[in-house]
């Protein structure tokens, strides 16, 4: 009872949550928004120093050239897909068969943008780099999550990543970052945000998850796929006329954990251990 009791305040003083992406209710944004300048101007249409700034941000936190704020990451992935699809004159991606886009998204990647997937490796296991090079040489992209989330959060040894992206460069497959939860796997493997961003081509990452915003997402890469990225997200919609109110939780939820997701790794363990 008493190493209970200690838990429970442990986890209580840490801000833990064990209920996905914690609470979903209005004081969410109150949080984000109560120190927020009100003369701070909105973004328009996806333009505007409130949402350039923060697309400045992440894209030097993860050491690309240039990143697009996105109202949802199922949109942004679809993007990034065509994008590599069409730089290559090839509608052949790769991803696993429990991928995000192929079991969440009614098949939007198929029937908006055409693309033919492969499902590589079977169900109940990772991506490895064999699976890989059986890969056709007409791919266009390789996407990787990390961590699979279907399967119990699985990651691959990070050497294992490493030669899969090498193998990539070489035979001159685009290497895609299903990062939604790229920040809560950084102290596993005792990377930064750049260092496992080099690994790959271009990189999605969830502000709402782990993070724990409203919602948004930023789609990272080298300019020309950015400036295309963002003649998508017109086309999709995604251009609202204001996406301030998750572009400031975004940033402030950003900025409230990840100095702390150190500490939410350590007292993970430390309470897996203690069901076990």
């Amino acid at each position: 009872m008493n190493q209970a009791l200690t838990l429970a305040d442990t986890f209580k003083q840490a801000e833990y949550r064990t209920v996905g992406n914690g609470p979903r209710d209005v004081n969410v944004l109150l949080q984000a928004l109560q120190g927020a300048d009100g003369d701070t101007p909105s973004d328009m249409y996806g333009r505007g120093e409130t949402i350039e700034k923060f697309e400045r941000k992440l894209a030097e936190m993860l050491g690309k050239e240039s990143a697009v704020f996105f109202p949802s990451g199922t949109m942004a992935q679809q993007i990034a897909l065509r994008i590599w699809s069409d730089r290559k004159g090839s509608k052949t991606v790769a991803y696993h068969p429990l991928c995000h886009l192929e079991i969440h998204e009614q098949d939007g990647l198929k029937e908006l943008h055409h693309l033919e997937p492969i499902l590589l490796a079977d169900e109940e296991r990772l991506i490895t780099l064999d699976d890989v090079k059986k890969l056709p040489e007409n791919v266009a992209c390789l996407l990787l999550e990390l961590p699979q989330r279907e399967i119990g959060g699985e990651l691959p040894d990070y050497a294992e990543i490493e030669a899969i992206s090498a193998y990539c460069r070489e035979k001159g497959i685009a290497l895609h970052l299903d990062g939604a939860r790229l920040f809560e796997i950084l102290p596993y493997y005792g990377r930064t945000a750049e260092q496992v961003s080099a690994l790959f081509d271009s990189i999605y990452v969830s502000f709402y998850k782990g993070v724990g915003g409203i919602a948004g997402a930023m789609l990272l890469g080298d300019a020309d796929l950015a400036q295309q990225s963002k003649v998508w997200k017109r086309r999709h919609g995604g251009d609202l006329i204001s996406l301030y109110p998750y572009i400031l939780s975004s940033e402030y939820y950003l900025d409230l954990r990840l100095p702390k997701m150190e500490q939410y790794y350590e007292e993970a363990k430390e309470l897996a251990a203690w069901y076990n």
